[in-house]
């Protein structure tokens, strides 16, 4: 392990444990069939070493990148691929949903996602969007686990928003 010329420790108590997407990060790592690596970064936490824990985060997080890649658009590709068959499915909460949602996107939220896995077609790209991309990278994850073409929007709706195109209020899809 390289040398560490500056130590500082992590706020908070003892014993707790990062977080990725509701699994402790040794949990989430045994799903990727890399326990081990898992293991040696909870017992990093314990050491609270911000520094050496940040280098191991990277590495983790490099190694599960190359395990399982997400493909990932801006919103200014959306329309043509929408355009070229691609469903589009937003996975915000409904009130947020209701809000303003892109245009001919169907509403699943992400903790319904692995129930209604047989909304999702697997027969052509699917592009799934939600506020500002995390949630939706979550449910990408997942979709490309079971066998479909999920693509992330990057950026969500807030980037949605931004680059000014057409946006949708109420629980209709259109």
């Amino acid at each position: 392990m390289p040398r560490l010329l500056r130590s500082r420790r992590l706020p908070g108590v003892a014993g707790e444990r990062p977080v990725c997407g509701g699994l402790g990060v040794a949990s989430r790592f045994e799903t990727l069939g890399l326990a081990s690596l898992g293991q040696s970064f909870n017992a990093l936490t314990e050491t609270r070493d911000l520094a050496c824990l940040a280098s191991v985060t990277r590495a983790l997080l490099h190694v599960k990148c190359w395990v399982m890649p997400i493909s990932a658009i801006s919103v200014s590709e959306v329309a043509e691929r929408f355009a070229a068959g691609a469903a589009l499915f937003d996975v915000r909460q409904p009130d947020e949903y209701v809000e303003g949602h892109a245009p001919n996107a169907v509403l699943v939220p992400l903790n319904e996602v692995p129930d209604r896995l047989g909304e999702f077609p697997t027969d052509r790209e699917v592009l799934v969007i939600c506020r500002s991309g995390g949630r939706s990278g979550m449910a990408c994850e997942f979709l490309v686990e079971q066998g479909v073409n999920a693509i992330n929007i990057a950026g969500g709706t807030l980037a949605w928003i931004d680059a000014g195109y057409e946006v949708v209020t109420g629980d209709q899809p259109a």
